[in-house]
C-alpha cells in the first residue's frame, strides 16, 4: 500500500466558501474533467441529500507501460468514482473519493482520496491524503501501485489546483462586486448631500 499527502491553501476563502463554490453545484466537476481531463461524456449526479454521495462517471488516458496493457485492457480507462462529504466538527469539510476503474481488474486495485477542508487565519488549508493499494501478483503489486500512485498524484493535484483557481476566481469577482456597490453607494449618498 502507498500513501501520498499534500497540501493547498486557498486565500480569503472558508469552507463554507469553499463548500457552495466548489463542491454544491456538479457543473465544477463537470469541467474540471471537460477542460483538464479533455472528457466531454462526463456525467455527475447531483449530491444525495440522504447519503451526501454522487457518482463522477469518467474516462481518463493513462499511461500504461506495455507489461501492464494485458492486466489493465483498454485505453482509455473508464472510472466510476463515488464521491461523498460530511461536516466534521470545527467547521471542517470533510471530502472522500473512491475511484473504480471499469475494468475486471478493477476488484484488485484500490484508491481511496480523503480532502480535509479547515479554516485557518489565511483563508481555507486542504489536506489531501490518497491511499493506493493493488492486490495483484507480488511481481507487479510495486509496479501497479507506483502506476496508480502517479496517476493519482497526478489527477487529484490537477483536480486540487483547478478547484482552487476556480474558488479564487469566484471570489474575486464577488469582492470586485461587492467594492462596485459600496462604490455606487457612496456616489449615490455624495449626490443627495
Amino acid at each position: 500500500m502507498r500513501e501520498l499527502t499534500f497540501q493547498a491553501r486557498i486565500a480569503g476563502c472558508s469552507t463554507q466558501d469553499f463548500f457552495r463554490i466548489a463542491c454544491k453545484d456538479s457543473s465544477v466537476v463537470r469541467q474540471f474533467h471537460i477542460e483538464v481531463n479533455h472528457d466531454d461524456t462526463v456525467t455527475v449526479t447531483d449530491w444525495d441529500d440522504a447519503t451526501r454521495a454522487r457518482i463522477v462517471t469518467f474516462t481518463l488516458d493513462m499511461a500504461i507501460p506495455a507489461s501492464l496493457k494485458r492486466f489493465v485492457g483498454a485505453e482509455p480507462l473508464r472510472i466510476k468514482e463515488q464521491q461523498s462529504y460530511e461536516w466534521l466538527e470545527g467547521d471542517t469539510l470533510k471530502i472522500v473519493s473512491i475511484p473504480v476503474l471499469q475494468i475486471s481488474l478493477a476488484k484488485s486495485l484500490t484508491t481511496r482520496a480523503e480532502l480535509l477542508i479547515s479554516n485557518s487565519s489565511a483563508g481555507c488549508q486542504i489536506d489531501v491524503t490518497v491511499s493506493i493499494s493493488a492486490s495483484v501478483p507480488w511481481p507487479l503489486q510495486s509496479t501497479v501501485e507506483a502506476l496508480m500512485a502517479d496517476q493519482a498524484k497526478q489527477t487529484v493535484g490537477q483536480y486540487v489546483e483547478y478547484v482552487s483557481k476556480h474558488v479564487e476566481g469566484v471570489l474575486q469577482q464577488m469582492n470586485n462586486e461587492a467594492a462596485m456597490q459600496q462604490q455606487l453607494q457612496q456616489v449615490q449618498q455624495q449626490g443627495k448631500g
